[in-house]
């Protein structure tokens, strides 16, 4: 089975989140990385297996700090050579696996209305229309087969777990996130139709109600990357916007020493879009932008943080000629002062990371210069991933 968490024992009947998770790196019938492409310009890949079962650990560390209790989660992993992900319980990423473990997932998402799925595929994907990412799996170009017979497409999952008039009402919450190139082999665009088989029958629907983001590592008709026998660059950020870099104060009680701290869909979604928009103009920097789509009726929660997430803050002095005179004073929430920011400001801009949360930051001038005068202390929340906060000295 690829059922390799499951607690809805302990659960009773309240909702949980249902997971399903899949990670193709080994491709049976595609050439080797170091070995000249086949006929689809597709080889074995080398992070998409270790970023499933890195997105799998990081679930089952913080099985408790999601919106519900992590319910149950169902792994499928097919490595390649070099990757060392690996799980005694998980199954490979067939298409015959990938499919039971789809149907059982829908199963399982129509215990509770109320409850919550989140959706991972890593690995090869083509881009056949411009909603419609197929998902291509462990046996993908096999011989004397059907294109498409060993690919599943993504359009045909977001559909199959819609609201059912005849099976019934299903988790409302699901969030989908797609780790795959969405880029069409020339060879393929000379098929006058191409479609994977189903997994679910798609059924007319009168009533949408489901709040279902799709994140998706990539822009329709180009790349994602990875980095050699590691995680992916999305899955990457991904687990860092979880763990904290996303964060945005929640919608709790707020007091100057204590803020809650979440992170979102919306606040998510902005940091992966900044994130690789810093990727890309660092020196040989990659070209890859994450999309967000599906259908967004609210602004899910994703992961509650139990303490504050760290955040860079930079500081700049306004005008750049009074740097040597300012010196910088930085207060937290509780009136301790922070000592790590010298005098003068060295390297200019200064950037230190913090405990996110609220400071009063303020400049004397030191010596006394009559061009400049001191910056009285302002409050200012301190938010991942960074904020830039300038000091106006000038009279």
């Amino acid at each position: 089975m690829s059922l390799v968490f499951d607690v809805r024992a302990s659960l009773g009947d309240r909702p949980g989140v249902h997971a399903l998770l899949v990670g193709v790196s080994g491709y049976r019938h595609l050439p080797p990385r170091d070995q000249p492409s086949g006929p689809y310009d597709l080889k074995q890949l080398s992070s998409a297996a270790t970023s499933t079962l890195r997105l799998f650990e990081w679930l089952q560390a913080h099985r408790d700090a999601l919106p519900l209790p992590l319910a149950t989660c169902r792994l499928l992993l097919t490595p390649s050579a070099g990757e060392a992900a690996a799980h005694p319980s998980a199954l490979a990423a067939t298409r015959r696996h990938v499919e039971r473990a789809l149907r059982d997932w829908r199963r399982d998402a129509r215990s509770h209305a109320d409850g919550m799925t989140l959706f991972y595929f890593a690995g090869h994907g083509i881009q056949r229309s411009r909603d419609n990412t197929v998902l291509l799996l462990e046996e993908f170009a096999e011989p004397d087969s059907p294109v498409l017979e060993q690919a599943i497409e993504l359009q045909n999952i977001f559909q199959g777990m819609a609201p059912s008039p005849q099976a019934g009402p299903i988790a409302r919450q699901q969030v989908y996130f797609i780790d795959t190139c969405r880029v069409l082999p020339d060879v393929l665009k000379n098929f006058e139709h191409l479609s994977a088989p189903a997994v679910f029958d798609v059924e007319l629907v009168s009533e949408d109600n489901r709040c279902a983001p799709i994140f998706q590592a990539a822009l329709p008709g180009t790349k994602a990357y990875g980095r050699l026998n590691e995680t992916s660059l999305f899955c990457e950020a991904l687990l860092a916007g979880l763990d904290g870099r996303a964060a945005t104060p929640g919608d709790g009680p707020e007091t100057n020493e204590h803020v809650q701290w979440v992170v979102s869909v919306s606040s998510l979604s902005r940091m992966l879009v900044d994130h690789f928009k810093r990727l890309a103009s660092e020196p040989e920097g990659v070209e890859q932008t994450v999309t967000l789509g599906g259908q967004i009726l609210e602004d899910l929660m994703l992961h509650q943080l139990l303490a504050p997430p760290s955040a860079d803050l930079t500081l700049e002095v306004d005008p750049l000629a009074a740097v040597a005179h300012a010196r910088v004073n930085v207060v937290n929430a509780l009136g301790q002062p922070t000592a790590d920011f010298p005098h003068p400001l060295s390297p200019y801009p200064l950037t230190r990371q913090l405990e996110a949360g609220y400071y009063t930051i303020g400049a004397t001038i030191d010596p006394p210069h009559p061009q400049f005068v001191g910056c009285p202390g302002r409050p200012m929340l301190l938010t991942p991933p960074r904020r830039t906060y300038r000091l106006r000295v000038s009279p």
